[in-house]
């Protein structure tokens, strides 16, 4: 319980310097590109069209060795795969349009942040559903310290650069997703 308090400490500080000190430290445009990504990243969920969610629901509360692995494997499978087609769709289609080499950086950053956070999700999911919520906890932790102290960094630094707070969103989601897979 002690983890799952941390891992909610961590993300509320987390938090609170993205809402109250990145912006002062990123200027206009920067943080209308910032927005703009958060924007996206809000319907990043709706991508795995449930499927995260639906095996949850069918493996809940059953332990490890009872799970049908190689089933619930082609399931992550088949939504990476799947989400991947949709993000070089995405991708191209926001290349096609030309809508300038920031938007397309915010769309490209979106489009990586999509796949690994609902691989992420996917697999913190399974470990909640094996009642495996101290690992989950701790991918949770790691993600967001993945992010603070290279934020934090930054802030230090007076770096005032959305892209590099968007390649840092997307390693630590990969970090979280690694974490997850290796436990």
């Amino acid at each position: 319980m002690s983890v799952a308090f941390l891992a909610q400490g961590v993300t509320l500080a987390l938090s609170v310097i993205q809402t109250m000190i990145v912006p002062k430290l990123l200027g206009v445009e920067q943080f209308g590109y910032w927005q703009l990504y958060i924007f996206y990243v809000s319907y990043v969920g709706f991508f795995h069209l449930g499927l995260s969610s639906g095996v949850y629901l069918t493996t809940g509360g059953q332990k490890r060795e009872e799970m049908d692995k190689a089933s619930i494997k082609s399931q992550m499978l088949f939504g990476v795969f799947y989400q991947t087609f949709m993000v070089i769709v995405i991708v191209s289609l926001s290349s096609f349009l030309q809508t300038g080499a920031e938007r397309t950086f915010v769309v490209v950053m979106t489009a990586i942040y999509l796949v690994l956070q609902n691989l992420a999700t996917f697999m913190m999911n399974e470990l909640q559903c094996m009642n495996e919520t101290k690992k989950s906890s701790f991918s949770t932790i790691i993600e967001r310290l993945a992010f603070l102290v290279p934020l934090l960094v930054l802030l230090v630094l007076r770096i005032d650069s959305f892209s590099l707070i968007l390649i840092f969103i997307a390693t630590a989601s990969g970090l979280s997703a690694t974490r997850c897979a290796e436990s």
